[in-house]
């Protein structure tokens, strides 16, 4: 069977959610290629064999990390040593993944950018403004004519929000509420950064132990 040279489209999780168990399903014939190693310059690989679906490269140089490739591309710059700042306090069990706080030294970010709009929050975060208000029932449906029934258009569901003004019923303070998750690739990524740290301290330890 002949190499496959290019990546072939990223596997979507259902709900556009991801969790450690389907990253770890995604990268389970990944191997780790360490294509330069000097002090805090590095360029790691992880992919499998032959195949470029899925893989990424770690590049580091000192006070920055660059994470990209099939999964998407973010720059991140915090300590001099970035492999510090993402590395997990546990060598075993489940992945120690911050993305809030990650996110906050993102430099440069893929192009499906690093949050998202997800109109299950906004109809969510709609619903419990109202419970908190003990909206009438005439209140609550006029939010379900004029806002939650367009909840998938961004734009025009938060603009609803901002001009409801029936049954002198207004949304106050409303957007402190937030709409986003986080996207997939981001997700994605975060879980690929400690998952290749660990790959990477593991080898590392080999050599040591040899």
């Amino acid at each position: 069977m002949p190499t496959q040279l290019s990546g072939a489209a990223p596997l979507i999780h259902k709900g556009n959610e991801l969790t450690e168990a389907q990253f770890l399903e995604d990268v389970a014939k990944h191997t780790l290629t360490v294509i330069r190693e000097d002090g805090l310059y590095r360029h790691l690989r992880l992919q499998q064999p032959g195949n470029l679906n899925m893989y990424f490269d770690i590049i580091t140089w000192p006070g920055n990390l660059c994470y990209c490739g099939d999964m998407g591309s973010y720059v991140f710059a915090r300590v001099p040593d970035m492999l510090t700042f993402f590395r997990g306090r546990n060598a075993e069990g489940p992945l120690e993944i911050s993305p809030h706080y990650w996110s906050q030294k993102v430099e440069a970010q893929d192009r499906d950018g690093i949050t998202q709009y997800s109109a299950e929050l906004f109809k969510q975060n709609v619903l419990e403004y109202l419970d908190d208000a003990e909206a009438s029932d005439e209140v609550r449906a006029a939010v379900d004519e004029s806002i939650l029934h367009f909840a998938d258009e961004e734009q025009y569901s938060m603009r609803a929000v901002h001009d409801f003004d029936e049954c002198d019923f207004r949304f106050i303070d409303f957007f402190e509420k937030d709409p986003t998750v986080y996207t997939m690739r981001f997700l994605w990524c975060c879980y690929a950064l400690t998952w290749a740290i660990r790959l990477y301290d593991e080898r590392s330890a080999a050599k040591v132990a040899a």
